[in-house]
């Protein structure tokens, strides 16, 4: 809903007046702002949903292309049309599921730091394999990776075809 800075108690009283039974942070490549949220919204009797949003690498977090264009939040462009990073929305269901969104975020900043703190496939099918749902992972990292590109697309037609496609190789 917000994508900048606000304060977490006034968002939280905020959903309490307007009766919401949950509310959710996901901080961008980070996840400072998760113990405050949290305990705010447990205080205040709201589930809170902890996530983060991270930069996915467009292929290796060890990848150094150079950058070019416009430098903002988009990610910019590198050499052959693809982005430095794609924003990647993780949300965590279980308390190890919370977990390895620390790993995650951790390992984004140890690892894959170049402008911003990146992870990338590897990294999400290891933590994969230490008890996440490989199928889910997977159809979270296609939709994200591939939701700009078919933002892009104008066809109706087209983009409907590429969508089968995707959920028929994710099925």
């Amino acid at each position: 809903m917000l994508d900048g800075a606000a304060r977490v108690k006034d968002l939280v009283q905020a959903a309490v007046a307007d009766g919401q039974p949950a509310l959710g942070i996901t901080d961008h490549g980070n996840m400072y702002g998760v113990l405050d949220f949290y305990a705010a919204c447990r205080a205040a009797g709201v589930n809170p949903v902890i996530g983060t949003e991270a930069y996915m690498a467009a292929e290796s977090r060890h990848e150094r292309p150079v950058r070019r264009g416009k430098v903002d939040d988009t990610g910019g462009d590198v050499a052959g049309g693809e982005k430095l990073y794609y924003h990647l929305t993780l949300l965590a269901e279980t308390t190890e599921g919370y977990r390895n969104l620390l790993k995650l975020s951790s390992a984004a900043y140890l690892e894959g730091y170049y402008y911003k703190p990146r992870v990338d496939r590897e990294l999400l099918y290891y933590l994969m394999s230490r008890g996440l749902d490989r199928a889910a992972a997977e159809h979270v990292i296609v939709q994200g990776f591939f939701a700009d590109v078919l933002a892009r697309i104008g066809s109706a037609e087209v983009r409907a075809g590429i969508e089968g496609a995707l959920q028929a190789r994710l099925a």
